[in-house]
């Protein structure tokens, strides 16, 4: 821990120094204009994206990119100011196991994942429409940008710190288990199943998942469909995809026939007992 926990500490640093726009100091996902090239990467809203890892998703449709001063998107994201304040909670928790309970670091991440906390609750929740957590334009008249997406449930990552039981059990009711919001013409990001993004939904959903049956039954749900896609691969083709199409007739990968990643969809079924 001691080897690894300051550049651990460099990643987070690197986004509180980079990745912020004003005024509410969120984070935005960016692209700068610097080497090494990467092929429509470079200082561009694609690079943007490809720093989520979603590289097409539709969340990013019709938002636009500042590549003269800012180089960032130019979009307050929920997914990605959830990973990185759920970054900080165990990071506060290695400090507090390396350096024990009197730590400037710990007070440094400390304030840091206070502001996260105070900011994403202030500015990110929509509560006339959606009533959850929404990316939110940096321009303009800071309007709420209504392209539901799956990295909507990472907030649910950091429990009560972010959000109530019922918050939580109407995002669940309401988006995850209501396929109206769920993509349907399956090119790459819009719509096919990733492994990763279910990983995250299930951590997402283990916090809420004791307190509430409505999000243990999700969360069960969850599992025994990534299960059954992993092994309709797996048992016609000894495939281990790179990602699945989710439809019911589907034994075949949609993309790279193996690829490491595609052994989170098997791993959810060891790590939940079911």
């Amino acid at each position: 821990m001691n080897y690894l926990f300051d550049d651990l500490l460099d990643w987070n640093n690197w986004f509180w120094n980079h990745r912020r726009c004003p005024p509410f100091n969120l984070i935005c996902l960016g692209s700068d204009p610097n080497p090494p090239l990467i092929e429509g990467g470079q200082n561009s809203k694609q690079g943007s994206q490809y720093e989520s890892g979603l590289d097409n998703s539709p969340m990013w449709d019709n938002v636009s990119f500042d590549a003269v001063s800012t180089h960032h998107m130019m979009l307050w994201d929920v997914g990605f100011n959830a990973l990185v304040m759920n970054d900080l909670k165990y990071l506060i928790k290695l400090t507090r196991f390396i350096h024990g309970n009197d730590s400037k670091t710990e007070e440094l991440l400390t304030e840091r994942y206070d502001f996260y906390r105070n900011g994403i609750r202030k500015y990110l929740w929509e509560s006339d429409v959606y009533h959850m957590f929404v990316n939110r334009r940096t321009t303009d008249d800071y309007d709420f940008y209504p392209r539901v997406s799956p990295t909507y449930f990472y907030p649910l990552l950091l429990g009560t710190d972010l959000l109530n039981i019922t918050e939580a059990e109407f995002i669940v009711q309401n988006y995850l288990l209501n396929n109206q919001y769920f993509c349907v013409n399956q090119d790459y990001w819009r719509g096919l199943s990733w492994a990763p993004m279910s990983m995250l939904t299930y951590w997402s959903l283990d916090e809420f998942a004791a307190k509430s049956i409505l999000i243990q039954q999700a969360q069960d749900a969850l599992v025994m469909q990534m299960r059954q896609l992993f092994l309709n691969a797996w048992l016609n083709h000894a495939h281990v995809c790179e990602n699945f199409s989710p439809g019911n007739e589907t034994t075949e990968c949609t993309g790279d026939l193996f690829y490491y990643w595609g052994a989170l969809n098997a791993l959810l079924t060891f790590i939940s007992h079911k």
